[in-house]
């Protein structure tokens, strides 16, 4: 529908910007009204405006306005004039295209670099919370930051009949929640939200409610603070934590209306809202890639989703991208190797450990990285490794090297893990 209008104005426009040239051409010399035998042939800047503005469609919706006028308006069609414009078309069109193009490919490199942005801040906020809580976590809580996540994983990847519930428990086990309900957004009814789990005696949604109110207007979880704790407070609720989508519209809704006191804090508040969104991206990355989970079931998800966002990248735009997978001899050390190579690539990069049959592997992927700066990438990692670890360590680390784009997301997965 956008394309269509779109499409639509661009004609409009065309239109629009010929007939006022005509009409003042009509004004000036009604013999030519193209004023394509002045000595000044201002025509040419009202095909270079169309041509560089609106691109080939414009320019030969222009010629053929010319065509039209030519025959209509002039006793002898203007031929030469004619061609010499159709060049100028396409010589613009071309630039149109070239600037276009390229515009695109970096709008679209710029999208892809503010999702990792955003993933690595979500990495970040979640290794920041898991060191300060360390010591206290291990003292006075069940389990750990990374342990809770670990579970998270385990039940979205096995598809657990009871996922909601045992979120559920597993947040009340760790922050001791007593009472609460977990709200998705309908699928098909995106304004509908659907219970699909609760603690305790739950919670009923309630958008009137002040903290709703507060959520739905900020954007981000709320909480009550201990001050506001005292009777005075009109909210149902405790706590709301949420999840937006990439179109910035509430996707889930988590309601607490009871827990201790002593828990209801910031640090707590703030670990539900990373469970609460670890749960809902790995729910989304294995529903659009649940066949290759199956036959990868300990292959990092995060992995399988980039390498198909790339994939779609190198087919539309020709954005290059690479995947290097170091791996050694049965037999072989690789922690210290493997921990080296990880050090070493940059923040953009992405490098997973991964085991199939007895061969250890260390997977990278570098996006928007050429074929040229690939090979740059292994030898200053060869270079490296020969430098710490000794020339016959270098010699037993094998590698190899897989384009993104040129092959299927299935094909390339079968590339990186099993040839």
């Amino acid at each position: 529908m956008l394309d269509r209008f779109k499409s639509l104005r661009i004609i409009v426009d065309t239109l629009a910007i010929l007939l006022v040239y005509m009409v003042i051409g009509y004004f000036i010399d009604h013999n030519d009204i193209l004023l394509i035998n002045k000595p000044f042939q201002t025509f040419i800047i009202v095909i270079a405006v169309i041509s560089l503005f609106y691109g080939f469609p414009a320019g030969i919706l222009s010629m053929l306005m010319f065509l039209v006028i030519g025959f209509s308006f002039y006793s002898q069609f203007p031929l030469y004039q004619f061609l010499w414009y159709l060049a100028l078309t396409l010589i613009f069109s071309e630039a149109h295209y070239f600037w276009s193009s390229k515009i695109l490919k970096l709008e679209k490199e710029m999208e892809y670099l503010n999702e990792k942005l955003r993933y690595i801040k979500e990495s970040l906020f979640t290794l920041k919370i898991s060191h300060d809580q360390i010591e206290k976590n291990y003292v006075l809580k069940p389990m750990s930051i990374r342990n809770v996540l670990n579970e998270i994983n385990k039940m979205v990847k096995t598809k657990d009949e009871k996922l909601f519930e045992n979120f559920l428990l597993l947040i009340s086990k760790y922050t001791q929640v007593e009472s609460g309900s977990l709200y998705i957004r309908d699928e098909k009814d995106k304004e509908t939200y659907v219970e699909v789990a609760k603690i305790g005696d739950g919670a009923d949604l309630d958008f009137e409610d002040p903290m709703m109110k507060e959520v739905m207007e900020r954007r981000e979880s709320a909480f009550l603070s201990i001050a506001d704790l005292d009777g005075n407070n009109p909210s149902k609720y405790l706590a709301v934590s949420t999840v937006l989508d990439d179109n910035n519209e509430f996707k889930v809704f988590f309601l607490i209306k009871e827990m201790p006191f002593t828990e209801l804090n910031k640090d707590n508040m703030l670990k539900i809202d990373v469970f609460l969104l670890y749960l809902v991206r790995n729910i989304d990355i294995v529903r659009n890639y649940d066949r290759i989970l199956e036959k990868y079931i300990d292959l990092d998800m995060y992995l399988i989703r980039e390498i198909d966002i790339l994939i779609q990248l190198y087919r539309k735009y020709k954005i290059e991208s690479n995947i290097v997978v170091f791996y050694v001899d049965e037999g072989e050390p690789v922690g210290s190797m493997f921990m080296e190579i990880e050090g070493s690539i940059r923040g953009l990069d992405y490098a997973v450990r991964y085991r199939y049959g007895n061969r250890e592997m260390l997977i990278v992927l570098l996006p928007f990285t050429s074929d040229a700066n690939v090979k740059g990438f292994i030898g200053r990692i060869r270079k490296d490794i020969r430098r710490l670890f000794g020339r016959d360590t270098e010699l037993s680390l094998l590698h190899k090297i897989i384009p993104i784009g040129k092959f299927s997301l299935e094909k390339t997965i079968y590339k990186v893990v099993k040839s």
